[in-house]
């Protein structure tokens, strides 16, 4: 008890306590009384295991045990969806049947996208051939098929019969994926009569 000589004691039990009150008048009379407090478990919380994201991926997290929660997130329900552009960790306080309540928490780390960069547009000439270097992944996905002389390469070369945008998709070591855009944009031949 907080202090065992005033009328409104702060009692901190850990376990089932019965605390006994005396009370005595200046005439010497006394009087005794009970009060129990019984000490319910707190819910036993379990969440689901701390995950690594790509930025802009979406994951939900859950949690069990309790009859209710509330998530950092403002969500009540138990398994939310988050999407979070840094790593995260987030909380939830569930409460049980006793309205006995705990807190659990879940970390989301996340992978940045990989940056991934095919240059800039290019101008040729129909009939040429472009050279495309791409950084930023480790591997490589280009599209279309078309006049192209590799689809999974940081190096290669194009040679598109009219304007063509060739797409890359870049995934890192992490299996992060982003993409980027090159437009090969071919110039017309100029008309030559040799009469």
């Amino acid at each position: 008890l907080s202090d065992l000589n005033i009328s409104n004691p702060w009692a901190v039990p850990t376990v089932n306590t019965t605390y006994i009150l005396t009370g005595s008048l200046a005439n010497g009379c006394t009087k005794n009384d009970t009060i129990s407090i019984d000490i319910n478990p707190l819910p036993l919380l379990t969440t689901s295991i701390d995950a690594t994201i790509c930025e802009g991926d979406t994951i939900q997290i859950e949690v069990f045990g309790g009859s209710s929660c509330t998530w950092l997130t403002d969500s009540t329900v138990s398994n939310p969806q988050v999407w979070p552009t840094i790593t995260t960790t987030y909380q939830v306080l569930a409460s049980d049947s006793n309205t006995c309540a705990d807190t659990a928490e879940i970390t989301i780390t996340v992978n940045p996208k990989p940056t991934v960069n095919a240059g800039l547009d290019q101008n040729i000439c129909m009939g040429d051939t472009a050279q495309i270097s791409i950084s930023g992944a480790i591997n490589y996905q280009w599209s279309p098929d078309i006049n192209i002389s590799i689809i999974n390469s940081s190096s290669l070369n194009v040679w598109p019969e009219d304007t063509t945008s060739y797409i890359v998709t870049g995934i890192d070591a992490n299996f992060c994926v982003n993409k980027d855009t090159i437009e090969i944009n071919i110039l017309k031949l100029p008309l030559a009569d040799a009469g």
